[in-house]
């Protein structure tokens, strides 16, 4: 493995918030925290991937100990590790498989897995990283046909949930990091047999449920049980947990919605709320929804924003806008970090950092 240092920061104060109205249906959203007032959000860094430019699409961000964000790159098969605090690339975790990067989270201590698509004739896998002594301590392959990994998150005692891409079934797999043994393998029910059935996105919530996001529905799991426990069925391809349980899934417009977000209590199985894109059919969809400090959501939108929602009143209180202009740019990985920090990843591999904050009205 390779370790390269390379930082390019462009460090920005402009404020990027706008406010709107949005359609919202469904009662109010249940288990959220009470609102502490409206949002602001301020651009602090542009953090940009040091590929090339056709390798350097961000496919994914997620926050560590220490502040640290990991960045996982659509094409060179490297995940960087940034210091945020400081704007500083730390190191470079070179795939040894050399393929796509299109999935990263950090486990219990400092442990990174990054999930990685199939290439010339690999099935794709899992590397766990260990990103303080920048050592790559296992890789767990998938099963046969499995397409490479397109999601993973991890749960209660290093579970590591691993979504399938292109299996044909939509699966998800859990592994024990720790023994690095596949202790079970998830399959929607009734499963696709389209090629192409991919499991868009994994989260664990409260209790070690686990919600996979699958060919427009949203599957909830009891990872204790292997039972399916709940279908969400509403045109989702990424889910997020949020306070008391709540779900949040957002999808790309495939029903013809145009994109929207919805809130999910998967303690009843019941729609509590859709927030709906401001942009309309021509917005393109929700390809990435996180949840921060105070009950915000943050969903980014394929046509250059991401909406900053609350979810206890179902509103929109802020928009922000891609700060690098690019027409026909999109957001896909969003993520919280510490201290109200949110990152986004963008088409052209370029990282934003804003800072949000709420204040009391």
């Amino acid at each position: 493995m390779s370790v390269r240092f390379r930082a390019v920061v462009v460090l920005g104060v402009a404020s990027v918030v706008t406010t709107g109205a949005v359609v919202v249906t469904g009662p109010r959203a249940r288990g959220a925290v009470p609102r502490l007032g409206p949002v602001t959000g301020t651009l602090i860094a542009t953090l940009t991937d040091p590929g090339t430019y056709l390798d350097n699409m961000v496919s994914s961000v997620a926050f560590g100990p220490g502040a640290i964000l990991a960045v996982g790159t659509g094409g060179s098969g490297s995940t960087y590790l940034w210091d945020t605090r400081t704007g500083k690339l730390t190191a470079t975790l070179t795939d040894p498989g050399g393929t796509s990067v299109q999935a990263v989270a950090f486990g219990p201590g400092a442990i990174l897995a990054a999930g990685t698509a199939a290439a010339g004739g690999s099935d794709g896998g899992t590397y766990l990283w260990d990103t303080k002594t920048r050592k790559l301590t296992a890789t767990l392959a998938g099963p046969a046909s499995s397409g490479g990994v397109s999601s993973v998150a991890f749960g209660p005692g290093g579970m590591l949930a691993a979504g399938a891409e292109q299996d044909g079934s939509g699966s998800a797999f859990l592994w024990d990091t720790k023994t690095r043994k596949l202790t079970a393998i998830l399959t929607d029910s009734p499963p696709h047999f389209s090629s192409l059935a991919t499991v868009s996105s994994v989260a664990f919530g409260p209790g070690g449920i686990l919600a996979v996001s699958e060919n427009g529905s949203a599957y909830v799991w009891d990872t204790k049980t292997r039972k399916l426990t709940a279908t969400l069925t509403a045109a989702t391809d990424s889910v997020a947990f949020g306070p008391g349980g709540i779900l949040a899934a957002g999808g790309l417009g495939h029903d013809g919605s145009g994109g929207s977000t919805y809130l999910w209590d998967t303690r009843t199985g019941k729609l509590t709320a859709t927030l709906t894109d401001p942009g309309g059919a021509a917005a393109g969809g929700v390809s990435s929804v996180a949840f921060g400090p105070g009950g915000i959501l943050a969903a980014a939108g394929q046509d250059g924003h991401i909406y900053l929602w609350d979810t206890v009143t179902g509103t929109l209180t802020a928009t922000l806008t891609d700060p690098g202009g690019f027409t026909g740019n999109q957001f896909d990985p969003v993520a919280f970090g510490p201290g109200g920090i949110l990152a986004a990843g963008d088409a052209y591999g370029r990282i934003y950092l804003w800072r949000i904050s709420r204040y009391k009205p």
